[in-house]
């Protein structure tokens, strides 16, 4: 993928909604793409969080490793980050992660995005707000798919979030 069609990419991400295009850039010249074959791992609970993903095209499945079962997490559909925790900590990864079928990545490595977060303020706030967003959704999927009639509402709304 050339420049202009990672920026593409990156536009239809939740995180860089309506972010200028010329962030949107360096963005995409800090990113790496990763195509990976079905059934291949992209990273294991307890590995260290030194990148994050979007999801060009494909599937991944977060879970949690159990004895005999695995919890899965979420699904990551194409549009969608994962592994955004590293965005904050960098630490130790809480879920395995693993392709559904062939899926091209983009990776960001961790300390390049964090010196180009210090440049911009407005980013910074948009990755508080889009972890919180992942945290409340990843606690949204596991109660889906523990068959309880539970919601958790977004807190802020969408609206009062993009601003």
């Amino acid at each position: 993928m050339d420049r202009a069609a990672i920026v593409a990419v990156l536009s239809r991400v939740e995180l860089f909604r309506g972010v200028d295009d010329v962030i949107l850039g360096h963005v995409a010249d800090i990113s790496s793409e990763w195509s990976i074959p079905s059934g291949q791992h992209v990273y294991f609970a307890g590995d260290l969080a030194n990148e994050f993903y979007v999801v060009v095209s494909g599937r991944v499945r977060a879970f949690i490793p159990g004895h005999g079962e695995e919890l899965t997490v979420t699904i990551v559909e194409p549009g969608q980050l994962f592994g955004e925790m590293a965005l904050l900590d960098g630490g130790p990864r809480a879920a395995t992660t693993v392709a559904i079928e062939p899926t091209l990545l983009l990776e960001v490595d961790r300390a390049r995005w964090l010196t180009l977060v210090a440049a911009d303020v407005t980013l910074t706030h948009r990755v508080l707000a889009a972890v919180g967003a992942s945290a409340r959704r990843y606690a949204s999927d596991m109660v889906d798919f523990q068959f309880l009639d539970l919601a958790i509402p977004d807190v802020p709304p969408p609206s009062v979030a993009e601003a």
